[in-house]
């Protein structure tokens, strides 16, 4: 399955600065079935503030087209929700078999389990340049 689609919104920076932009998205009434929303911060009721890095050097008031691939959501979710999931269960169940001979074993495993997926996360955190790779950035254009 290949998508070409993408993602469209528009919003007008309300701060820009140190090439960091926090954008107010404007309201279509589509956010409640947006899969997106979980990366938006509601500023309240009617709006939306994403936080981004500034590639174009825009200035506040300055309004803006916000383009993401769909694709870029389902890796996203994928790498932050099905990779750790999977290695819940893996870890559990590799950690039932190497600590069988201990009376505490669920426990063990599930400890097991749970440093598998902070391992993860924090190659993902901390090795430079691995979270670019695997991290595509929306594209912002400016329409004034």
């Amino acid at each position: 399955m290949h998508s070409n689609e993408e993602l469209i919104e528009e919003g007008i920076v309300v701060k820009a600065e140190n090439g960091e932009l926090d954008i107010e998205l404007l309201s279509t009434g589509e956010c409640e079935h947006c899969s997106a929303k979980l990366i938006c911060k509601p500023r309240d009721e009617n709006s939306q503030v994403l936080h981004l890095k500034d590639p174009i050097k825009v200035k506040p008031g300055d309004r803006v087209r916000i383009n993401l691939k769909e694709s870029a959501l389902f890796k996203a979710s994928i790498l932050l929700y099905g990779i750790p999931l999977i290695l819940l269960f893996a870890g559990i169940f590799i950690g039932l078999s190497i600590f069988s001979i201990y009376s505490s074993a669920e426990l063990f495993s599930f400890l097991f389990a749970v440093i598998l997926i902070a391992i993860y996360f924090s190659l993902l955190l901390f090795v430079p340049g691995l979270k670019e790779k695997v991290q595509e950035k929306p594209r912002i254009t400016l329409i004034r």
